[in-house]
């Protein structure tokens, strides 16, 4: 996989969390990922604040095409990854790696549909741990999202997915690590590989 078709890669990394930090590290090596710019992570009263600033502060860090990662992803089967961005239409504004794409019991969520070989249009995600963005559409959430009103990034963008340019990898080749989430203070295990998802 040749990484040249983002002008910049990003992590998210709570500072205390070496730990994820070296699994990150690992994944990077894997994949062939040489480069990646950090954004700190914020913890305070409110995580989801402190989530939100983090998301907004690697937005702003943003150049051209660039891909944001949290530090708990795992790539799986990314060898198709290169055919997807390459199929993205001009006028794409953000692609997810990975995502959630059919809700909880409570939602009654449409798939993603064909768009081409190896990507989907999405129109309901949860989940930012590996999203690509376009510089128009990472202008278009930056000048449209208040990180600061209490809803989580990943809820802005799931309301607002169908008046965007949006994308999934197909099949998925990033999933998030299973661990202590210091965003919900409890153990998570998302598992956005198994086939219910796809």
């Amino acid at each position: 996989m040749n990484w040249t078709f983002f002008n910049k890669i990003l992590v998210i990394n709570l500072p205390d969390r070496t730990d994820r930090l070296d699994q990150f590290s690992d994944e990077c090596d894997k994949v062939g990922i040489r480069r990646v710019d950090i954004i700190h992570g914020i913890k305070g009263e409110n995580a989801v604040l402190g989530f939100n600033q983090a998301q907004h502060n690697a937005l702003e860090a943003c150049e051209g095409n660039s891909l944001v990662l949290e530090d708990d992803v795992v790539f799986k089967d990314w060898e198709h990854l290169k055919f997807s961005l390459h199929e993205l239409p001009m006028d794409w504004d953000l692609c997810y790696l990975g995502a959630n794409v059919v809700g909880t019991n409570l939602c009654n969520w449409d798939p993603p549909k064909q768009y081409t070989q190896h990507l989907k249009r999405v129109t309901q995600a949860w989940t930012t741990h590996a999203v690509a963005y376009s510089q128009k559409g990472r202008d278009t959430i930056l000048a449209n999202w208040n990180h600061k009103d209490g809803q989580i990034y990943d809820d802005f963008l799931r309301v607002n997915l169908e008046r965007l340019q949006a994308f999934i990898v197909s099949p998925m080749v990033a999933d998030q690590r299973p661990g202590f989430s210091d965003i919900w203070n409890t153990n998570t295990n998302y598992g956005f590989f198994n086939k219910w998802n796809q």
